[in-house]
C-alpha cells in the first residue's frame, strides 16, 4: 500500500508541483507599426515584430535556452522570398531588444525587398505576406501566439 502511495506521488504530484512552482512561459510575437497594404515591386519596405511574454506567461526564459524568431516575405503561391532570423539566450536577454532589426540604423526594423521577378504574379487579387513565428522555450505553454501574419 505504502509502495502505490509513494508511485502516485512521484508519478502524478511531483509533475503538477513543480509546474506550479516554476511557473509557466508563454512567448508571443506580434507584428507592429504600420501594416502596408501596398508595395511596388522592386521596392524595399520595413517590417516591426516583437517578441514578448504573454500575459498569461510571467516566467522568463532561462540563460542557457535558444529563442528563436523568424519573419519571412512569402509570395502569392506561398514560396518564400526573403527570410530574416534572430535569436536570443533565454528570453528576455539583459541587453537586447525584443524587436527583431536587420537596419543597420539605429531604427529597430526589418527590410525586406520585393524582387522583380515577382513582377509576373501580379493580379488585383495577388498578395504577398509576411509570416512570423518564434518558438524554443523547453516551457512553453501556449503555442497558439508563437505565429502571426
Amino acid at each position: 500500500m505504502k509502495f502505490l502511495k509513494h508511485l502516485f506521488l512521484a508519478v502524478f504530484a511531483l509533475p503538477l508541483l513543480h509546474s506550479q512552482v516554476l511557473g509557466q512561459t508563454d512567448l508571443r510575437i506580434d507584428l507592429t507599426g504600420v501594416q502596408l497594404t501596398e508595395v511596388s515591386v522592386g521596392s524595399s519596405f520595413a517590417v516591426t515584430a516583437e517578441i514578448s511574454l504573454d500575459v498569461n506567461g510571467t516566467t522568463p526564459v532561462p540563460a542557457g535556452e535558444v529563442i528563436t524568431a523568424v519573419l519571412e516575405l512569402r509570395s502569392p503561391d506561398g514560396l518564400i522570398l526573403a527570410t530574416h532570423t534572430e535569436t536570443w539566450n533565454g528570453f528576455p536577454e539583459t541587453g537586447r531588444s525584443n524587436t527583431l532589426d536587420n537596419d543597420p540604423r539605429t531604427i529597430d526594423q526589418v527590410i525586406f525587398q520585393i524582387p522583380w521577378s515577382e513582377a509576373q504574379k501580379w493580379s488585383a487579387a495577388a498578395r504577398w505576406s509576411i509570416s512570423a513565428r518564434v518558438g524554443g522555450a523547453a516551457a512553453e505553454s501556449d503555442l497558439s501566439d508563437n505565429e502571426a501574419t
